[in-house]
């Protein structure tokens, strides 16, 4: 990562970190409650993303469907496979290990008496979904792109 999209990627990571421990921690509310907090971190949620690009928010509803007479072109490549096929298993081994971690802390709370064990299981994870964000954020960012010459994946005739 350059020195300019760290701490973007920090603090994206960090945001989601925040919001990843909330959600933990709203387990503590009624329900009622709980659905009302739920609703405004989705909420807020969609209200950051769109003021961190809006014009990209926007593009993501306005997209055209591809016309009939458009080649639809497709060639798998297995570079892209792979990197795909890597980033897949991250994502899900990192969701697995996640939910094993809070799964384990949670009963390990509960069994220790805690007053208040949804709280201080979201004081405990958001440090690590901080380090898996910011992870994921890195992968993302190493990933090949078509319109990055420095991490464009070569062609196939060597240029």
């Amino acid at each position: 990562m350059s020195a300019a999209s760290f701490p973007r990627a920090a603090a994206d990571a960090a945001y989601r970190a925040v919001l990843a421990g909330m959600w933990i921690a709203a387990r503590d509310l009624s329900p009622a409650r709980r659905r009302l907090a739920r609703t405004g971190l989705i909420a807020t949620g969609i209200g950051v993303e769109y003021a961190k690009s809006p014009s990209s928010f926007r593009e993501m509803f306005d997209q055209k469907e591809p016309q009939p007479d458009e080649p639809q072109e497709f060639k798998p490549d297995k570079r892209q496979s792979a990197t795909l096929a890597i980033g897949i298993g991250l994502a899900v081994t990192t969701m697995i290990a996640r939910r094993r971690l809070e799964k384990r802390w949670m009963k390990q709370l509960e069994h220790s008496g805690h007053r208040h064990p949804a709280g201080a299981l979201a004081l405990r994870m958001v440090p690590v979904e901080f380090g898996i964000q910011l992870l994921l954020r890195a992968a993302d960012r190493l990933k090949p792109t078509p319109d990055d010459e420095s991490r464009a994946l070569p062609s196939r005739d060597g240029t």
